[in-house]
């Protein structure tokens, strides 16, 4: 029997996996946009109670803006689209009739698309006119073998 794994374990494996890889873009934001200690998350207060618990740290990288070093980080240094950006791209989009290509990215992974696709169809080609021809010389050694045999 295959039991699924709820998703909360998934969310908790994979932001423990990012405190563990990345803590300091991690340390990094929480100072920048929440000015937090991160080392807090070791220290307790005089009642032994953390100053810094693995919650609080999740809810403040879940809502981190699009400028913060994690999401900087994730989108290979391109932040992602405010609202303002996103306000722009429809007015081009009205005035133009076409979609607006965020510095070309889809278009570029298309066009890679596209060349992969041609160079396996090229590839494929090839093997076929070289089994073709194997095949069509076996043919013709075949009937030869066939008409001095039957003579």
């Amino acid at each position: 029997m295959i039991r699924a794994v709820p998703p909360t374990c998934v969310a908790l494996r994979g932001f423990l996996a990012l405190l563990r890889f990345h803590c300091d873009l991690v340390e990094a934001d929480l100072s920048t946009f929440h000015h937090i200690d991160y080392r807090d998350r070791w220290r307790r207060d005089s009642e032994g109670i953390r100053r810094l618990t693995l919650r609080m740290i999740h809810v403040r990288v879940t809502h981190l803006p699009a400028t913060s070093a994690l999401s900087l980080h994730f989108s290979n240094g391109k932040s992602a689209w405010d609202l303002h950006a996103h306000l722009m791209a429809d007015m081009v989009t009205a005035w133009t009739g076409h979609q607006y290509d965020r510095n070309g990215e889809q278009a570029h992974a298309q066009k890679q698309a596209t060349e992969r696709r041609e160079k396996r169809r090229e590839s494929a080609r090839k093997r076929a006119r070289a089994h073709n021809s194997r095949t069509v010389a076996d043919d013709i050694a075949r009937a030869k073998r066939n008409a001095r045999g039957g003579q």
